[in-house]
This record gives structure tokens, C-alpha cells and sequence, in this order.
């Protein structure tokens, strides 16, 4: 498997999800600031110039929701997502989903214009809703799953536009950065994540 990646966007999730599930894999950059998303080499493989993408010998996966379920159930052992049919799975689902299509999105108009206050507003009001929604340590409580991975994402964005990261999401991102899979992703991409 190849991923491509760019350092400190969402790939960061599948990246994460990919260390976690002890999977074999070479992790490629793509600088989104030079402009290598919108290469040929690079439209090749994903004709929506976002990252992150996935190369498994089937094709190409691309969305950090389809990279990490299918990654999560390509690595049973990892024991990184429930069953079919199991309600940890739809709730772990559902919260990437919200993840990608809500929080996401929101955040993305940021990167363009950092002091637009009506955003700012936006997205904060929905890291509040993330860090009341935590249960424990991991967004199914005490056990580590692939939805857990776009916690960091958020906490290192958060950080980049001095929104306000609750209680529960900074000690969820803590236990995060303790995990060898999660320090291994962090290292390659060279992040500095604040928790505190």
C-alpha cells in the first residue's frame, strides 16, 4: 500500500489509522503548498487533487472515511473498528462522518481567510460539541478506534487559528500521543501537536 499524504492536513487520519493497524505501507508527501496536488503525476492517482489517497492493488481509495474502514477491516487483528452489524460501528461511522462532511468543511475556509470571525465562531462552536460529546479517553470510551484519529487533526488546527480545544478533547489527544502508532504518524508528518 502507498499513501499519500501532506504534512499537517487530514491525511493525517489515515496515517494514523494506518500505524495503528500495524499495516505495511509507504508514506509519500505531496506538498499542497507547492502545488503537487495539481500535477499530472499526482491527478493520475487522484483526480481531485486532495489528499489523502490510498494505492492498494485493487486501485485507488480516496475520503479518509472509506481509507480508514477499509484499512481497519483489511487489519481484522487491529481490532481498529466492530463488526458489521455492531452498534460501535455505526457510532465510529457516524463519527466520521460528521467529521469529514461537518467539522471538516467548516474548517476549511480558515485556511484561506484565518480572521473570518463568523467561522471562527462556527467551527468553535463545534469543537464544543466534540469535547462534551467525548466519553472518555476515545470517542467510544476506553477503546482506541479510527474514529479517534481526526481527534488530533482538529486539536493541531485548533491550535493554528487559537480556537479554544475543551477539557476532554486535550486529554483525548494526550492519551492519543501516547500510542506507538499515533507517535510514528506524528514523527513522519513533523507535528508538533499542543495538548495543554
Amino acid at each position: 500500500m502507498k499513501l499519500f499524504y501532506s504534512n499537517g492536513s487530514c491525511s493525517l487520519a489515515s496515517h494514523i489509522t494506518l500505524e495503528e493497524a500495524g499495516a505495511k505501507f509507504e508514506a509519500v508527501r505531496v506538498d499542497l503548498r507547492a502545488g503537487e496536488q495539481k500535477k499530472p503525476e499526482y491527478l493520475a492517482i487522484n483526480p481531485k487533487a486532495k489528499v489523502p489517497a490510498l494505492v492498494v492493488d485493487a486501485g485507488v481509495i480516496t475520503e479518509n472515511p472509506a481509507i480508514m474502514s477499509y484499512v481497519a477491516d483489511t487489519h481484522p487483528q487491529a481490532k481498529l473498528l466492530a463488526a458489521p452489524g455492531d452498534f460501535a460501528r455505526a457510532k465510529a461511522q457516524e463519527w466520521l462522518a460528521w467529521c469529514a462532511s461537518t467539522v471538516h468543511r467548516d474548517f476549511s475556509p480558515l485556511f484561506r481567510d484565518k480572521d473570518n470571525a463568523d467561522q471562527l465562531k462556527l467551527v468553535q462552536g463545534h469543537l464544543d460539541q466534540l469535547d462534551a460529546w467525548l466519553k472518555g479517553p476515545y470517542v467510544l470510551g476506553e477503546t482506541f478506534s479510527i474514529a479517534d484519529s481526526y481527534t488530533l487533526v482538529f486539536t493541531l488546527w485548533a491550535g493554528k487559528f487559537g480556537l479554544n480545544v475543551g477539557p476532554k478533547m486535550r486529554a483525548s489527544a494526550k492519551a492519543l500521543l501516547q500510542r506507538p502508532g499515533v507517535q510514528r504518524a506524528v514523527q513522519t508528518q513533523q507535528l508538533k501537536i499542543e495538548t495543554h
